[in-house]
């Protein structure tokens, strides 16, 4: 049974092999990560482990902060500003276009 990280022999294309920046959640993982090694609460190895044991199932959401001047909008209007990369913590929803209904001004 093939673990979330295991794709030996299936076609994924090219490595991209080009450097890029680390983003915030990335940089902020690996700090986690290397804490927890140099005050040996865990190995590379159980922390590699316990990352494949999650499967491909497992998702991250995290709630992001509602903008300013949405008081009044509708779950669904409040639904049209966030994205999937606010719902893994990665931006903040975007600024609302229009003023909420309700909004005299």
């Amino acid at each position: 049974m093939r673990s979330v990280h295991d794709v030996g022999g299936q076609d994924f294309g090219a490595v991209p092999l080009e450097d890029h920046d680390m983003a915030t959640w990335e940089k902020r993982s690996n700090a986690v990560a290397n804490a927890l090694r140099q005050k040996h609460l865990a190995t590379l190895d159980e922390q590699r482990r316990h990352v494949e044991s999650l499967g491909d199932g497992m998702r991250y959401m995290v709630l992001p902060m509602r903008p300013g001047g949405t008081e009044t909008f509708s779950e669904a209007e409040l639904a049209e500003l966030v994205n999937r990369d606010c719902l893994v913590g990665t931006r903040l929803p975007d600024p609302p276009r229009r003023l909420p209904k309700g909004n005299p001004s």
